[in-house]
């Protein structure tokens, strides 16, 4: 029975390190619905979650598109809905506190490509972020009937 303790063991050891890693990453999931992409973060999919940071980073040049941060308390929410194309540069609403925005500084906008690789951080109360990647694909409006 010893070969079975040693199996146990390693498996209690994997999985300690499993939490350990992942102690404090919000859960984080990134989908495009017609124009509009969420950054859902709902914790079990429904509950807020602690957010301290958001970075979306265009893969290609591995630079920064959008960042928010916190500026008071420490604020939850359930998800972040942004467009594709120009998107308001402000800071989402949240409970509990507010964030702000990193960057960009200086414009009232920023904008999400379609056909372009982002990868979205996002940290909650851990010292890693989770992590997912995203293209955007550009919606086909068919035009309305008179």
């Amino acid at each position: 029975m010893p070969h079975l303790h040693i199996r146990s063991r390693r498996a209690c050891t994997l999985l300690l390190l499993f939490l350990l890693v992942n102690c404090g990453r919000p859960p984080l999931r990134v989908r495009q619905v017609d124009d509009t992409v969420i950054i859902d973060v709902a914790t079990l999919g429904e509950y807020l979650t602690t957010i301290n940071r958001l970075r979306i980073l265009d893969q290609s040049s591995n630079t920064v598109v959008w960042e928010i941060g916190v500026s008071a308390g420490t604020p939850e929410t359930q998800s972040v809905k942004l467009s594709l194309g120009s998107n308001a540069n402000q800071p989402p609403e949240a409970v509990h506190g507010e964030f702000f925005v990193v960057y960009p500084l200086d414009t009232e906008e920023f904008v999400l490509e379609p056909g372009i690789a982002y990868e979205v951080e996002v940290w909650g109360t851990g010292r890693w972020p989770a992590r997912a990647e995203m293209t955007l694909e550009p919606v086909n409006r068919q035009p309305s009937d008179p």
